[in-house]
Parts: structure tokens; C-alpha cells; sequence
């Protein structure tokens, strides 16, 4: 089942400047495309695919050069319970101008603050409904598309008051490089400085079973470290995304993270984890994004329950719930796929015939999933469980969903 076969992924790369003209940092852009503009009909999407890109098929490293990255965010990676793939240091976090201030928002990015990420308002006018999000903001991104000369100036005046940093955005001339400096605005972009540039790299495909493989192992609480490192070795293409991840982590220190061991060292066993879900995912299959939803709420929402009875096995639960649509995935019966794969018996009974806890459980969940509430009933779970599970799972599965199909395109 391996694919050795390659496609191409792309960055935009835009400079940003001090009032020296040193460069500051670097705005990181969705691209599908050698094209130098974006066609983006999903904000999620484009961010998680611009994430995949930059951090684990590509690298930090050869895109910033230990600078800091801006990338745009919308609300759903704002409020989001993943961990972002950088290190507070690398990133600039661009709260688009489409995210409304609501109590999410500013709950997540007090937290993100905390954890030490700079937070910068893209395309901020005072007369927008975004005033709230001052408080939380290190820089201010200000479109001169969008002003004239005088209510630049006023503009620029009262955010002068506060404790923040201007970057005056799509400066195209000379003459606004000038206006912008006599302003105090503190950094540019724009075409007069540098224009956009396409970055390209390799995505080497996936082996399918390898991944399912790892994401058992993963999810086995009696799983060790060096069966987890061997696995790993054991699939080219994930090795190298994973030492790509670790060496972008790794920004600036004194040598490079060369090996799987240290890389998994480095990262630990719950970072695997995850990043293995996310572009194991999207590897995995061509299918579309409600079927990658369907299995990844399926798998939370066995999970949740699973962890009220049998908390310590909460993790073979999720790992019952996502493989129930291996099938849909990799268009096989299930009963063969299994055979591949190192599971237990209690696992693959409940699978395949729906018995003990975990395929009780299983059951359960395709019933809700139906609206089949007589069967739901019988279960003996009430109806409230239910239902908070299936919304706590909905929220959770829905942005990795979207992170996953992202890692198709």
C-alpha cells in the first residue's frame, strides 16, 4: 500500500520591515498554485493547509529564517483546542478582520497571550466593531487602500496612545513609505518594499497502513516509546514530516534534531499523537470532508462516553470509533482491512460484530448518529450524555476535519 509518489505544495512569502528597513519578520500566504494570488472559498482551510505547509512539508526554517511568521487566523483555529505548531516566539497571530469579538474570541486570545504569542489586528479602522480586541493586541495592521490621507492621520493618532505597534500594509510608493514614517507607524508591507513570493516544496505521499498502524499503537496505553520510534522509521514520508515539525520547533538551536529518536524525544508521545491524526488523516484517503468528519466525531464521541466508564481506556474507544469508517476510507471490507492491523481481539469483535463495552458503545453512537432513539434508549445511556457528547465531539471534529482535507489538497 505504499505511494511513493510526490506533489507539489506552495507558500506565499511576504516581507515585513522595520523602520530601518531591516526585515522584521515574514507574512506567511496560502497558495494552491505557482499563481501569486489566493482563491480561498474556506478561511479554515486555507489556514490549516498554510500551517501543514510552512511547518511539516516545507519548514519553518527555509521559509522565515528564525524570523517571526504572521498568518492569518480565523475564528475557528482562534478558539480551537490544538495546540498551534509553533513555538509563541515564531508566530504572529493575525486575528482576521471577518472574527467578531464575541466572548470565544477574547477568551482564547487572553489565553494565547498568556502562553506568549503576539497578537496583531489585520485590516483594523477605529470605526470598526473591533475596539474590544485593542486590549489584547501587540500590533495593528492598517490597509492604506482602505483611508484617506486625513483620517489616516486621526487614526493613527488616538492608537498612538496605546501601548501597540503600527504596520502600515499595502504600501505601494515612496511617497507613502515617507507619510507612513512621519506618522510613528513601526513596520511595512507592501509592494514599494518587496512583492509577495512563492515559496515551493515536496509532499511525499503516505503509506496507508503505517498510519493506521501508528495511530493504534498511539492510542494503546500499554504502547512503548521504542515500539512508537520503530513504527515511525518504518514509513519514509512520516519520518521526514515529523523531522520537519521537530526542526522547525527547534528554531535556533545550536544543532539541527537529525533522527527519529530524538525528534520523538523532543516532541513526546501525546505530540505524536496528534500531529499523526492531522496529516494522517488527510493521507489516508481522497474521500470528502463529511466523511472525515462523520469518523472523527464518531471517534470523540466514543471516546467521551468510553472515558465515564472506563477512563482509562478512553483511547481504545476513540481508536473503536475512527476505524468503524475504515471501510468508506479505503473502499475494502473492514473485515479484511483489520487483518493488517496490530488490534486486540476485544477490538476487532467490537468492530466487526459490535460486542463488549466498546462495541456497545459503538453501537450507541450509530444509533444517535441515526436517530434511532429506541435503540439509543436501550443503551442506557440518557439522553443528556448524548447529547453533550455529540456536541463537545461536532465542535472538536469539525476544525480537524478541516485541517485534514486541507492536507489533501
Amino acid at each position: 500500500m505504499t505511494n511513493s509518489s510526490q506533489s507539489a505544495v506552495f507558500v506565499g512569502r511576504q516581507t515585513i520591515y522595520n523602520r530601518d528597513r531591516d526585515v522584521f519578520a515574514y507574512e506567511l500566504l496560502f497558495r494552491s498554485s505557482t499563481e501569486n494570488r489566493a482563491t480561498i472559498l474556506d478561511g479554515d482551510v486555507a489556514t490549516s493547509q498554510l500551517l501543514i505547509n510552512s511547518v511539516i512539508e516545507i519548514g519553518l526554517e527555509n521559509l522565515v529564517f528564525g524570523r517571526p511568521a504572521f498568518v492569518n487566523f480565523a475564528k475557528s483555529f482562534i478558539i480551537g483546542k490544538n495546540d498551534l505548531p509553533f513555538d509563541p516566539e515564531q508566530l504572529v497571530i493575525e486575528v482576521l478582520e471577518t472574527v467578531e469579538p464575541d466572548s470565544d474570541v477574547i477568551e482564547s486570545l487572553k489565553k494565547l497571550r498568556e502562553r506568549g504569542f503576539i497578537i496583531a489586528l489585520d485590516d483594523y479602522i477605529e470605526s470598526d466593531n473591533r475596539k474590544e480586541l485593542l486590549d489584547l493586541a501587540d500590533i495593528i495592521k492598517i490597509d492604506l487602500r482602505g483611508y484617506g490621507e486625513d483620517a489616516l492621520a486621526s487614526d493613527v493618532k488616538q492608537l498612538k496612545k496605546r501601548p501597540l505597534k503600527l504596520l502600515a500594509e499595502k504600501v505601494e510608493t515612496n511617497d507613502e513609505f515617507n507619510r507612513c514614517m512621519a506618522m510613528g507607524f513601526d513596520y511595512f508591507q507592501g509592494y514599494f518594499l518587496s512583492r509577495p513570493q512563492i515559496v515551493e516544496g515536496r509532499s511525499i505521499a503516505i503509506n496507508q497502513f503505517a498510519i493506521l498502524r501508528l495511530l493504534v499503537k498511539l492510542r494503546d496505553p500499554a504502547v512503548t516509546f521504542d515500539e512508537i520510534v520503530d513504527l515511525v522509521k518504518q514509513d519514509v514520508s512520516l519520518s521526514l514530516k515529523l523531522l520537519r515539525y521537530v526542526n522547525s520547533l527547534a528554531q535556533g538551536a545550536r544543532r539541527q534534531i537529525d533522527s527519529v529518536r530524538q525528534a520523538a524525544i523532543r516532541l513526546g508521545l501525546e505530540k505524536i499523537l496528534q500531529i499523526v491524526t492531522l496529516i494522517g488523516m488527510g493521507g489516508i484517503s481522497n474521500k470528502p470532508k463529511p466523511l472525515l468528519e462523520l469518523a472523527l466525531v464518531r471517534a470523540k464521541m466514543c471516546e467521551i462516553l468510553g472515558s465515564f466508564s472506563h477512563p482509562e481506556m478512553a483511547e481504545v474507544f476513540f481508536t473503536v470509533g475512527l476505524f468503524s469508517c475504515l471501510d468508506a476510507f479505503l473502499d475494502q471490507p473492514l473485515k479484511e482491512i483489520l487483518k493488517e492491523l496490530p488490534i486486540t481481539p476485544e477490538i476487532r469483535e467490537a468492530l466487526l460484530s459490535h460486542e463488549g463495552p466498546m462495541g456497545r458503545m459503538l453501537d450507541s453512537v450509530i444509533a444517535f448518529e441515526r436517530g434511532d432513539w429506541e435503540s439509543t434508549r436501550k443503551s442506557g445511556i440518557d439522553e443528556s450524555s448524548l447529547q453533550s457528547a455529540y456536541l463537545s465531539a461536532l465542535a472538536w471534529g469539525n476544525v480537524e476535519a478541516k485541517v485534514a482535507v486541507s492536507n489533501q489538497m
